[in-house]
């Protein structure tokens, strides 16, 4: 087969690479719901739409920032977000377990949460609100773990061929990335906190 034929072959694993993260963000998103936690006010505050005095390294609230009358609407949107953090008081770092019982580590991020497995290592990362959207760099850290963790032997076939044309797997990951955005099967979706995309489904 030649290598035209095998990087269009890996440049479908990649596409569906992407399709099984983001079906994996959503249980990160969960986890966040499990907390109590407002994703829309953490997607449009950041922080402080999780931290509070129980979860902030000197222990005062962000409450207390708020000296002077509300003037605006964005300003009482952030006041409430804080207050109910403050409210809710979510621990920054924990422990969750999914439905089916299996356990995971969570670290509340910024504008999102990260998960890892505590058997297997697996590695989800999310960033609010958009449930379809996914962060370039959490989704190489999953394919970095799925490469390596060989649960499935068949499993990136065609891209781990490919490893030998390249000097790492980030290499190749975004060189094929910039063809899936070429292809408009990717697309960029700006947000507050930076940039993430969307995966567009196949025609």
């Amino acid at each position: 087969m030649n290598l035209a034929k095998k990087r269009s072959l890996a440049k479908q694993e990649l596409y569906q690479a992407i399709a099984y993260f983001i079906e994996r963000q959503q249980l990160v998103v969960q986890a966040m719901l499990d907390l109590k936690l407002d994703l829309d006010a953490i997607g449009k505050f950041g922080a402080y739409g999780w931290v509070s005095s129980a979860s902030s390294i000197d222990g005062k609230s962000n409450l207390d920032m708020f000296s002077q009358e509300l003037i605006n609407e964005r300003q009482r949107e952030l006041f409430n977000a804080i207050k109910y953090a403050e409210k809710m008081k979510v621990p920054g770092l924990g422990s969750w377990r999914d439905k089916s019982g299996v356990e995971w580590k969570y670290l509340l991020h910024g504008a999102g949460c990260s998960l890892e497995n505590v058997l297997t290592n697996e590695p989800l990362d999310w960033d609010c609100p958009n449930l379809k959207a996914f962060d370039k760099f959490f989704f190489y850290r999953h394919l970095e773990w799925r490469v390596n963790a060989q649960q499935d032997e068949n499993a990136l076939k065609w891209m781990k061929e490919l490893l030998g044309e390249f000097d790492s797997l980030r290499l190749l990951v975004n060189s094929l990335f910039a063809e899936l955005l070429r292809d408009r099967l990717i697309q960029e979706c700006p947000v507050p906190m930076g940039l993430v995309y969307i995966l567009k489904e196949r025609s």
